[in-house]
């Protein structure tokens, strides 16, 4: 008897063509012949030089694909005479989202290893030196706002054996008096508008690479310790599973906010230069400026961080302002919170309510096709197999169980090798066989929707019981008094682990330790879920660099009576 003849589930019905056999989910097939990015992207310029490409919504600054093309080729061809060349590495370390194409594409251009950085990094002098001795950048693309904190950095390191020596490339003219002598950088400024040979920027051509070439390195907390590294490969921008979503039309307006250290931003960056969409360019988000750029640009998608969505205080805002253009508003890292979603749906009735569910390596591995169960990040994307793993058998398990998120993809990369994170001989198999550990748990349903709970790194130990902590965690958010929580395990003699919440309370509230244990119970279907380790109030919440809580770092922080 076949190994695949135990279970198989086709979901025509939906129209999302997908198989369960044997407990792993599988996306359909599909192939396509791999093209160079960056020729793609030259041609795509050359095309419609005329079209605009982005359009700073703060400034109203609009930037045609000739421009982009032009500086970008530019930008390309000052490095390969500074030396610069195959493999080496530039960091991206800015908040200037209209500019961030120019070292980005050049570095696709001349298959450099493009290392983004969130520029909250260099608000830590320890955590800024690690990752200038993780990669030794070869040239550092900066705003002038940051350069001084850079600077510092690199004055440490004069001590060390190998010194940091990367080329500084500052994104905008400094204030004066900002800096020291300008000798010791260079200007984007200054490079674009130097004299360049119009026959040299012409006949400009790409360096050659294959789907599997590493394109970009990330520090990324998907991976098991942050900061982790994830690889994405050039044939991750064009791969089926990143181009089914969201929906990208020509002429389509785009809106998001994230700087290209998020993984989707740097996806839909490429994709929407190749697709003929125009980016909508800005940093600060608020619900009132989302509907009034919707509004002002007619976009037709916006892609937001989860925190993001979450921060809706009244999804009525979108009733205020002609959104009718909008057809999917996508967010993608994890499930918001229910209210929200719900009022999401009610007032946009005519908008896919999308959740994304990906990680750097991979990209997107599931999404709602449309608005669809509250929760779900849909079915399984094209080319991509899932399996969710018995935290104790090590084996497949079947619908409606959690575990461990395993995931097969085309042209993934592993980074650093996962034997560490094995635990068994049948983890050992998968991993030889391509399959790769996400570090986060769910379960799929009857329908074949996938759910993500937490990352398994997260889970609280009860007993011989798993708990998940974002279960709690939502709970605590329904609460009027609650502005933000994080719930973690904390050892326990006889339990192995409580939960206990660390909260900080909505301004001018009173809410009590003993009243939200009280909600929580009234809440939960079982005492497993109790906040058995109760709950302290803090004045700040801890931050990692990338914007999530830091979990380590939560139990050290000062309490408000502290």
């Amino acid at each position: 008897m076949s190994r695949y003849h135990q279970v198989e589930k086709d979901a025509t019905e939906n129209q999302v063509p997908f198989k369960i056999i044997n407990n792993i989910l599988i996306g359909e097939h599909s192939s396509r012949k791999y093209l160079n990015i960056g020729d793609w992207i030259l041609i795509t310029f050359k095309t419609r030089p005329t079209f605009i490409g982005q359009i700073d919504a703060e400034t109203g600054e609009e930037v045609t694909y000739e421009e982009m093309r032009n500086k970008s080729v530019k930008l390309a061809i000052w490095l390969q005479k500074q030396g610069i060349k195959k493999n080496d590495v530039i960091t991206i370390c800015i908040n200037n989202r209209m500019r961030a194409y120019m070292p980005l594409l050049a570095g696709i251009y001349l298959n450099l290893i493009v290392n983004p950085w969130d520029c909250k990094y260099l608000e830590d002098e320890v955590r800024t030196l690690y990752f200038l001795l993780e990669h030794s950048p070869d040239v550092i693309f900066i705003d002038s706002e940051n350069l001084t904190k850079l600077q510092t950095a690199f004055i440490l390191t004069r001590s060390f054996d190998e010194p940091i020596l990367s080329k500084i490339i500052v994104m905008d003219e400094p204030q004066e008096g900002l800096m020291s002598d300008k000798k010791d950088y260079d200007s984007l400024d200054s490079i674009i508008n130097s004299k360049f040979d119009p026959s040299e920027i012409e006949a400009f051509k790409c360096a050659q690479h294959t789907e599997r070439t590493s394109a970009v390195v990330m520090f990324s907390s998907n991976t098991s310790n942050y900061p982790g590294e994830a690889y994405i490969p050039y044939g991750l921008f064009l791969s089926h599973p990143n181009d089914e979503t969201p929906i990208m039309k020509f002429n389509d307006v785009g809106l998001w906010y994230e700087p290209i250290n998020w993984t989707y931003s740097l996806l839909l960056t490429i994709r929407a230069i190749i697709s003929f969409v125009t980016a909508i360019k800005i940093s600060t988000f608020n619900e009132e400026n989302l509907c009034q750029i919707i509004e002002k640009y007619k976009v037709s998608w916006v892609f937001l961080k989860s925190s993001m969505c979450n921060k809706f205080d009244n999804t009525n805002v979108f009733k205020k302002y002609d959104v009718s253009s909008l057809k999917q508003m996508l967010f993608g890292d994890t499930a918001i919170i229910r209210q929200i979603h719900e009022g999401l749906i009610k007032s946009l009735p005519n908008v896919y309510i999308t959740q994304v569910y990906g990680i750097s390596e991979i990209g997107v591995i599931a999404y709602q096709r449309k608005t669809s169960k509250i929760g779900s990040s849909g079915y399984v994307n094209k080319n991509i197999r899932l399996m969710f793993i018995d935290y104790e058998t090590r084996q497949p398990v079947s619908a409606n169980t959690c575990g461990e998120i395993w995931c097969q993809a085309p042209n993934i990369i592993v980074a650093n090798p996962q034997s560490k994170l094995l635990q068994s001989k049948y983890d050992l198999q998968r991993s030889n066989e391509g399959w790769y550990y996400t570090g986060d748990v769910g379960f799929f349903d009857e329908d074949g929707d996938i759910f993500v709970i937490d990352k398994v790194r997260d889970l609280i130990r009860y007993r011989n019981l798993y708990i998940y902590p974002r279960k709690i965690e939502q709970i605590l958010l329904r609460h009027p008094d609650v502005h933000e929580v994080a719930v973690v395990g904390v050892k326990h003699d006889f339990d192995r682990q409580h939960a206990k919440a660390f909260v900080i309370r909505e301004e001018g509230t009173k809410v009590t330790e003993k009243e939200l244990i009280e909600f929580v119970k009234n809440n939960v279907d079982n005492e497993t879920y109790f906040l058995h380790g109760g709950v302290s109030f803090l004045k700040i919440m801890p931050r990692l660099p990338n914007g999530r809580i830091d979990r380590m770092r939560v139990k050290y922080v000062p309490r408000e009576n502290e």
